[in-house]
């Protein structure tokens, strides 16, 4: 299993780069967001922001415009939903949801959502609070999904090449493709 210290450190492993698409699921103010879209070209790469709140995508917005990076376009959408991130099928290399699953009711249809807006061989990075780690920090124990039944949710979604990482001390994660 790999172990990454930031979110910066699992972002440069990773093989991201130039005219690729990347979809941020629950993208908030953008912690992921904005160092993926460094990784990308400004001219023919592109990078979508995803969040049900309005609020801090326009944060997200206005870090993006501060940064130069104009290829970040912001999507308020419910995830909870086939077609809920307004994107086409097959149009993404990457999906990333981080932070965002344990509070999804309807964590499948999460996923489902990544997998149809995904080309083929596309790659899904799933970060979620380590079960196992103290609670101060993060949400109540009860709410972690635990690593089995990450990997099953993903799995059932169709998913498959599943590893797994850690990400921190309070964070765990896995690296799946759409066949």
């Amino acid at each position: 299993m790999q172990h990454f210290k930031s979110p910066q450190e699992l972002i440069d492993h990773l093989n991201i780069y130039g005219p690729q698409t990347i979809v941020d699921f629950g993208a908030g103010a953008g912690l992921l967001a904005l160092p993926l879209a460094r990784k990308l070209s400004p001219v023919n790469g592109k990078l979508y922001a995803v969040d049900i709140q309005e609020g801090p995508l326009e944060v997200l917005r206005a870090a993006a415009r501060k940064a130069h990076l104009y290829h970040i376009e912001t999507l308020r959408g419910n995830l909870e939903k086939i077609g809920g991130s307004k994107l086409k099928d097959g149009m993404a290399n990457w999906v990333f949801v981080a932070n965002m699953l344990f509070q999804a009711p309807d964590k499948e249809t999460v996923l489902n959502e990544a997998f149809r807006i995904l080309k083929n061989h596309g790659t899904l990075v799933l970060v979620e609070w380590h079960p196992e780690t103290a609670h101060r920090v993060g949400p109540k124990g009860e709410h972690r999904i635990p690593k089995a039944t990450l990997f099953d949710i993903v799995r059932s979604a169709g998913f498959i090449s599943l590893s797994e990482f850690a990400l921190g001390e309070h964070h765990h994660g896995l690296i799946a493709k759409k066949a």
